[in-house]
């Protein structure tokens, strides 16, 4: 039985080799990736209009309490969750 390290090895190599020669390796494509938040029941209009009037002097990210589009989210979470 292949051990997954090798078949995951294997997998690699196969899509590698189907790609064109100007395609950038693998590596590079899921190293540059960010996670995206996870910020459910704000849309994107929202989003923007909150940070463009945001208070804060510099961005402290949407992980952080503080920012008024983590506050807009828990609101919308509060809301659904009385209802």
């Amino acid at each position: 039985m292949l051990e997954l390290s090798t078949i995951i090895a294997n997998g690699v190599a196969a899509y590698r080799a189907t790609t064109p020669d100007y395609a950038p390796p693998l590596a590079d494509v899921v190293d540059d990736v960010e996670p995206m938040p996870n910020i459910r029941g704000v849309d994107e209009d929202r989003q923007r209009e909150l940070c463009l009037s945001c208070p804060l002097p510099d961005c402290v990210g949407v992980d952080h309490r503080a920012c008024p589009i983590r506050q807009e989210q828990l609101r919308i979470w509060r809301e659904k969750k009385r209802h």
